[in-house]
């Protein structure tokens, strides 16, 4: 699996302002689900909370009018608007310290693998 194997929420999520205000803009009382998705694939993908804007509605697996997620996602304030891209609000904030982690930790070698050379390896 790439990416965290877990990543960290806010646990108030469920009753939060933001979650409350995107359930009533898509007429949705479990639309904080679409939230835990984008994260969720934050966690596996895009380490970074970044996610081209055409992407989100598929990846949040949100069936409505086509934009409609979107715009109340960004209306709520749960994506930032960078380009042609969504951030995923507060993902860096709340799990950037695990992230630089995970990036370290996979960056060592592991077990009887060699890490890797500059150039040919000798037998002297």
């Amino acid at each position: 699996m790439a990416g965290l194997p877990w990543y960290c929420q806010w646990t108030d999520f469920a009753r939060h302002a933001k979650t409350r205000e995107l359930c009533a803009l898509v007429r949705d009382r479990n639309a904080g689900m679409y939230v835990v998705r984008l994260r969720e694939h934050c966690a596996e993908q895009q380490l970074d909370g970044r996610i081209p804007a055409g992407a989100v509605e598929d990846i949040a697996e949100w069936r409505g009018k086509e934009g409609g997620l979107l715009l109340a996602l960004e209306k709520s304030k749960f994506l930032e608007v960078d380009g042609g891209v969504r951030v995923v609000h507060g993902w860096v904030d709340k799990n950037g310290s695990r992230i630089q982690k995970w990036l370290r930790d996979n960056a060592k070698p592991r077990g009887n693998r060699k890490a890797p050379t500059d150039g040919p390896v000798s037998d002297r």
